[in-house]
């Protein structure tokens, strides 16, 4: 591979992910029904409104899903590995092969994504516990449906939650035991 070619792939990666983590926040937002009215909620929902407005014209809401979000989310990373694979030259898989690539892709997206911000508002707990920053608010809509029940099952140990880290043992294992097993399979196909 030369270094244009991991220069061109390293770019491709980046703004893709970028995108993908936003409409990524945007679903889990409307998941979980983070305050629609946090800036960074606000901010999201300018970033992803211009391209899921005029899908949302031919792709209904399901039972409360964002299918478009959800469809955009999926087209993101099939185009994103397509372009990745043309750009370094892999061979590309059947369709397929690259459907499952893109489901691999988003559920990688969505465990990093939780792994990063629950060890944020770990740090933060130590820092600024009580911190009333919407980043902060965000941050606890988006990970107490995790942490809450594990918290409810492990009590704390004087005065430590260990739920964070049951839940970062669990992320890491649905990395192994389902992902991972996903992407072979995917090239496999």
């Amino acid at each position: 591979m030369t270094f244009l070619q991991n220069a061109g792939a390293f770019l491709i990666q980046t703004v893709f992910d970028l995108f993908i983590f936003i409409v990524l926040l945007r679903i889990l937002c409307q998941l979980l029904k983070a305050n629609f009215y946090n800036p960074i909620s606000q901010g999201i929902v300018k970033i992803t409104n211009p391209i899921l407005q005029p899908m949302r014209r031919y792709i209904p809401n399901y039972k409360g899903m964002d299918m478009s979000a959800i469809l955009l989310l999926l087209a993101l990373e099939v185009v994103k590995i397509a372009l990745l694979r043309i750009t370094v030259g892999i061979v590309m898989p059947g369709i397929l092969g690259l459907l499952l690539f893109s489901i691999a892709g988003i559920l990688f997206q969505l465990t990093q994504l939780y792994f990063y911000l629950i060890l944020i508002v770990v740090v933060m707990s130590w820092i600024n516990p009580m911190s009333p920053h919407p980043a902060m608010e965000l941050l606890r809509q988006l990970t107490e449906p995790l942490l809450l029940p594990v918290r409810r099952m492990i009590p704390s140990l004087g005065g430590f939650d260990l739920s964070p880290i049951a839940v970062l043992i669990a992320i890491k294992l649905i990395g192994f035991l389902v992902i991972y097993p996903l992407q072979n399979l995917a090239g496999q196909l």
